[in-house]
C-alpha cells in the first residue's frame, strides 16, 4: 500500500489563510468587502468559493465567530449586554440579540442564567 500525498491546492491554502485571519480578528469590523478584496475577487466571486469550501457562506461564518467570542465574554466578564455585542463585532444590541437567539436558541440573559 503506498501513501500519496495530495497537496492543498494555493487557492484553498489562501483561503484558510484568511479564515484564521478573521478568526483572530473578528471583532475588528470584518465584512464580506474587506474579504473579498484581500482575497483579491468580487464579492460574489468570493462569497461562491467560500460558500463552496466551507458548506456556510460567509456572513453565517463571520456571525456564528462573532456569538463564539460573545459566549466567552459572557461566561468570563460581567460586562453588560452591550458592551458584549460591540466588543463582539456586533454593530447594535438588537442585531446581537437576533444573531444570538437564531444561533442558540436562546437570549443572552437566559444563557447567562443557565450557566450560574
Amino acid at each position: 500500500m503506498g501513501y500519496s500525498f495530495n497537496p492543498i491546492g494555493k487557492e484553498k491554502l489562501e483561503m484558510l489563510e484568511l479564515m484564521n485571519y478573521i478568526d483572530e480578528n473578528i471583532t475588528n469590523g470584518i465584512n464580506l468587502s474587506w474579504a473579498a478584496k484581500k482575497a483579491g475577487m468580487s464579492e460574489s466571486t468570493f462569497s461562491r468559493r467560500f460558500l463552496a469550501m466551507n458548506g456556510i457562506s460567509f456572513k453565517q461564518y463571520t456571525t456564528e465567530k462573532k456569538i463564539q467570542h460573545a459566549i466567552t465574554l459572557l461566561e468570563s466578564t460581567n460586562k453588560k449586554t452591550i458592551d458584549i455585542a460591540l466588543e463582539s463585532g456586533f454593530d447594535s444590541v438588537s442585531g446581537f440579540y437576533d444573531a444570538f437567539k437564531r444561533n442558540t436558541g436562546t437570549t443572552p440573559s437566559k444563557f447567562c442564567e443557565s450557566e450560574i
